[in-house]
């Protein structure tokens, strides 16, 4: 499933999304930034005002001291030793993630419409690894692959210090890996979950 969005229907994407918000937001309750927290990141009134927090880290209405708050971290990464914390993640983060190398902070170009998905990865991924390199962390790989065919994971680290000024879960990145062998493990021995339990 590839998840690149060219810049050039930005801000055709931009509209479309805050239009859809818009629509949506009338039928459902929009939680507050700290409510949100603790609230499922599935939750449709909470997904709406996540994908309106993204909208406003590209079009600017998202003050620039404004982490994101994708919501309640979920239970599946609980159950394989994510703290039960809210979940986030920096507007440099959602560049990062979004937009190719050398424009606007952006590096593995996967679209502003990745992030908006991101939700449905991580609450029900594909695999959970647990990381070998980075303390406090798990990668979550996910169904999507880039535009080179490599498939996007998700890493999070635990217990970061967020906007509200409360210890947070923090999405580091999301980004086509092109070799998973190192991270999964010579016998897949830092695999922690899978999908129905089907191999990788």
């Amino acid at each position: 499933m590839p998840v690149l969005e060219s810049l050039a229907g930005k801000d055709a994407v931009l509209r479309a999304v805050g239009e859809e918000i818009a629509v949506t937001s009338k039928d459902i309750k929009i939680p507050s930034r700290r409510e949100s927290g603790s609230i499922e990141i599935t939750d449709p009134g909470n997904r709406a005002r996540y994908e309106s927090e993204i909208v406003g880290v590209f079009n600017g209405e998202l003050p620039a001291h404004e982490e994101i708050i994708i919501g309640r971290t979920p239970e599946i990464l609980t159950l394989y030793g994510a703290p039960d914390l809210p979940l986030h993640m920096t507007q440099a983060t959602a560049r990062k993630i979004a937009y190719p190398e050398g424009y606007q902070g952006g590096k593995h170009n996967l679209g502003i419409e990745a992030l908006k998905q991101l939700p449905d990865q991580l609450s029900n991924p594909l695999a959970i690894i647990e990381s070998k390199t980075q303390p406090n962390s798990v990668v979550v790989l996910t169904e999507w692959n880039d535009t080179n065919g490599f498939k996007v994971i998700v890493p999070i680290h635990f217990n970061k210090n967020g906007a509200l000024k409360i210890n947070t879960n923090e999405i580091a990145s999301a980004y086509g890996k092109e070799k998973l062998g190192a991270l999964l493990g010579k016998n897949n021995e830092n695999v922690a979950y899978t999908r129905e339990d089907k191999k990788i």
